[in-house]
């Protein structure tokens, strides 16, 4: 949980928004913060590509659904779990397996590997969305 955010004199009514509607043009920003939001979210979303960032979003032991919520999240898209699966263990460094298993959330299925983020710090090769 963030909070509430806290507006100075010339934003009274700060609070916080979905990316979404920033995107879609529902929320109107002052200035030129449409651009800022823009440049930002491409930061973000470029940045997943090649760096091992998103497990910092991640608890520190975590699945491959969970990692994967990251990327769906940051880019708007969902993406297909057992191509997602296979390039996470592809790619050294970017996770490491634990011994141990969660059973899935919906309680049906097969336990579900867990990991903690790895020591790299660049994913090769780079995911592409």
């Amino acid at each position: 949980n963030v909070g509430s955010p806290t507006a100075g004199t010339d934003a009274r009514r700060a609070e916080f928004k979905p990316v979404t509607q920033i995107e879609s043009g529902t929320v109107p920003l002052a200035f030129d913060h449409d651009m800022i939001v823009s440049d930002a979210l491409e930061r973000a979303r470029a940045k997943l590509e090649y760096s091992t960032v998103a497990t910092s979003f991640c608890p520190s032991e975590f699945t491959i659904s969970e990692l994967r919520q990251v990327y769906e999240a940051v880019w708007g898209i969902d993406l297909e779990p057992a191509n997602f699966a296979r390039k996470v263990q592809q790619c050294s460094g970017f996770i490491e397996p634990l011994d141990r298993t969660v059973t899935p959330s919906g309680g049906t299925g097969r336990p579900a590997q867990v990991y903690r983020a790895g020591s790299a710090v660049e994913i090769q090769p780079a995911f592409r969305r």
